[in-house]
């Protein structure tokens, strides 16, 4: 009885699957587990994107190298932070980060980090870089500058 009344009252702490928290990443790409999650990803101030994977995903493998080159660019500019998480032994506290296949990408902005962008495009280093310039609206703004 207690515990529905807990439940009910929103004082249940759910159930979230976590591997151990990494070491601070010496490269660009950010490792993202289910208890970093809200740090590494809803509490930086900028833009996040996140790609949940699965190690034994064979199209996941093959994208790695393009996934870390995406972002070794993007450390540079500082524009966004790249980040992935494996699915298979990793939940996200967020209602909408659902991986249904592997890879899957969100964009969280700025200000609507509840509202994570699904990116549904190819997975490559063009595509990924048009669905941020278009999201981030540096498109914009370079068409804009360069006027």
């Amino acid at each position: 009885d207690a515990w529905l009344s807990t439940v009910q009252q929103g004082g249940a702490i759910p159930l979230l699957r976590s591997e151990p928290a990494p070491p601070p990443s010496p490269g660009p790409l950010v490792e993202v587990v289910g208890s970093t999650f809200n740090d590494v990803v809803m509490g930086r101030d900028g833009a996040v994107m996140l790609m949940v994977y699965a190690p034994w995903c064979g199209h996941c493998q093959a994208l790695a190298p393009d996934y870390q080159q995406l972002a070794e660019h993007h450390s540079r500019n500082n524009s966004v932070l790249i980040t992935q998480l494996d699915g298979t032994v990793n939940d996200t506290p967020h209602p909408r980060v659902v991986a249904m296949t592997y890879p899957s990408t969100w964009l969280f902005l700025p200000g609507r980090k509840h509202e994570p962008l699904l990116f549904q495009g190819d997975n490559t280093v063009a595509a990924w870089a048009a669905f941020l310039e278009e999201s981030l609206g540096t498109r914009r703004r370079n068409a804009t500058r360069d006027s």
